[in-house]
């Protein structure tokens, strides 16, 4: 990981979360990718970084809140979905970068729960605490909501997120989908 040396040569030490965060943030650009770190290493107060680290300093939405929106959909709780929605809403998060967040990790869930082998290679993207408590929600989802099809709806809401008029509605909508997949939904 490109970010992790450079950090590295500016005598900083990132945990696993926050660089694959500042990678996120970069949105596939180096160069931006850089520019974030740059201003985290600016403000940073200590020189081993970790991800709240990186939240605070950029504004990122905090893991919680992507936890608990993934939570909601594996235990089919739309009202905590619905509520964690409006509580990043309330805290004025991109969500945008707050659904891209949930698709990563949602992504990662559904490769644990088909590909449990490749954990290994996921320990490089994600905290332990992270791997924790994806490997506890595969687990426990009994249901099958942790699939492929959660993810195209997920994927969907993300793209639908410039044009809507209230910008956290896709995200309400994809909770709908993916949690009343047995009604009939229109």
């Amino acid at each position: 990981n490109m970010v992790l040396e450079v950090a590295k040569k500016e005598g900083f030490e990132l945990d696993a979360g926050s660089a694959e965060l500042i990678a996120i943030l970069g949105d596939g650009s180096f160069r931006d990718a850089l520019g974030t770190l740059q201003k985290i290493l600016n403000f940073s107060k200590t020189k081993k970084v970790k991800r709240e680290d990186v939240e605070k300093i950029t504004g990122a939405p905090k893991t919680v809140l992507v936890n608990d929106f993934i939570s909601a959909i594996a235990e089919k709780n739309l009202e905590n979905g619905i509520l964690t929605i409006r509580k990043a809403a309330a805290e004025s998060l991109d969500m945008k970068l707050y659904s891209k967040l949930i698709i990563e990790k949602f992504r990662m869930a559904v490769i644990l729960k088909y590909a449990p082998k490749l954990e290994k290679e996921m320990m490089g993207d994600l905290g332990e605490e992270d791997l924790e408590f994806l490997k506890d929600l595969v687990k426990d989802d009994h249901e099958g909501l942790l699939r492929s099809k959660a993810l195209s709806i997920l994927l969907e809401a993300y793209s639908d997120i410039d044009r809507a008029f209230v910008s956290e509605l896709p995200l309400e909508l994809a909770l709908v989908k993916i949690i009343s997949k047995d009604k009939e939904v229109v």
